[in-house]
């Protein structure tokens, strides 16, 4: 008995010890959290309306803060600050990272200035970013990663409606998809190419393009984004790249490091799905077969078997040959240029976009014309 009761104590002590490390552990997690608000508070230079005046050192419970969310769950973490036009100047501070649960950012409508912080890049959870009408450096302040509401739902559901019970039938336009990949390889273009260090989406597919109310694309959920940092290690495994199965480029599932040619490769697939409405993991790919070989087995001549149906039905009948030759043949071609199994064989974004610009301008000609005279 006496060594039964002596067991159980030393579990109890054991147990506490435990609790007392958890305990510890969770409370420096929160202290982090509002050590880094305090931070961020530091670099804004101006608050007239006095938003932050409850942010200050001696108050520990920052959740009842102005502006911040905290995740009900313990420990107690912020997960969310909007101070959208609350005439704040001065800059975001890079310890802003530190609040490692962070999803959603709302800055707009300040005049904050300076850079964008590169740690904003290593927030794992991060969804929203929205910077709009500041003073940042980078063009058109970091627009890739800003939208709203986006009243017109993702691509999926407009390519796949039949997928969604509840949502109307809905239809795009052969002029509506050159449009939309055109929105999406310009954002994709910025994030390459305009942003120091270059941040890669790796995670492009039409779940995560936005349409508002004039189907402008907007690019969504950047929670597997990576800034291409110099010495950024090269991932472990494909669950830190982050990506879905059938957009990944194959090239990550074999030990290579991210780069800006993954999203190349995602937006060759996205691009040949815009085109022919199925998915890269149709029922319909096995045995080897994937939407790129299966794509170019059928690429030029026969095309027409395999574009989108509700495309086909939505445009005139009469001009379907007229679209083809100038629009959907070298769609196809970029689509299958882009989604190449080799990285070094896929053009870059700047390129892409030159040639859907172009492929845009030439369906509007023609467009015009067939609106003034028959088809031939």
């Amino acid at each position: 008995m006496c060594s039964i009761v002596s067991l159980l104590y030393c579990l109890l002590i054991l147990l506490s010890i435990n609790i007392t490390v958890v305990t510890s552990a969770e409370a420096n997690k929160t202290e982090i959290d509002r050590q880094a608000l305090l931070c961020f508070k530091s670099g804004i230079s101006s608050d007239p309306l006095g938003v932050l005046n409850s942010w200050r050192n001696t108050s520990r419970n920052f959740c009842n803060w102005s502006a911040v969310t905290c995740d009900v769950r313990h420990p107690i973490r912020v997960v969310s600050i909007d101070l959208t036009s609350m005439h704040l100047t001065g800059q975001i501070s890079g310890c802003i990272a530190n609040l490692t649960s962070l999803s959603q950012i709302h800055l707009a409508d300040n005049s904050l200035s300076g850079a964008i912080p590169d740690e904003l890049g290593m927030l794992p959870g991060l969804q929203t970013l929205m910077l709009a009408g500041n003073h940042l450096e980078g063009n058109h302040e970091f627009k890739a990663l800003i939208f709203k509401f986006m009243v017109n739902g993702s691509l999926e559901t407009w390519l796949h409606s039949e997928h969604y019970s509840g949502l109307p039938e809905r239809v795009l336009s052969l002029g509506q998809r050159i449009h939309i990949a055109a929105d999406v390889a310009s954002a994709l273009d910025y994030v390459h190419n305009q942003v120091s260090p270059p941040l890669v989406h790796c995670d492009l597919k039409p779940s995560n393009i936005l349409l508002d109310k004039d189907m402008t694309a907007r690019l969504s959920d950047f929670g597997s984004a990576k800034f291409l940092f110099p010495g950024l290690s090269v991932p472990k495994s494909l669950a830190e790249v982050g990506g879905t199965i059938g957009y990944m480029a194959p090239e990550y599932a074999m030990g290579s490091e991210i780069a800006t040619e993954g999203d190349v490769y995602s937006f060759g697939v996205l691009l040949l799905e815009i085109v022919t409405g199925k998915h890269p993991t149709d029922d319909l790919f096995v045995d080897g077969l994937n939407l790129h070989n299966f794509a170019e087995s059928m690429f030029p001549d026969r095309l027409a078997e395999i574009i989108d149906p509700h495309m086909a039905h939505e445009e005139s009948q009469p001009c379907t040959e007229v679209w083809m030759q100038s629009c959907i043949v070298p769609l196809v071609a970029l689509g299958l240029s882009c989604s190449m199994e080799s990285p070094k064989d896929r053009p870059r974004m700047q390129d892409v976009c030159a040639k859907l610009f172009a492929i845009e301008d030439d369906f509007q000609k023609s467009h015009g014309q067939l609106l003034n005279s028959p088809c031939p």
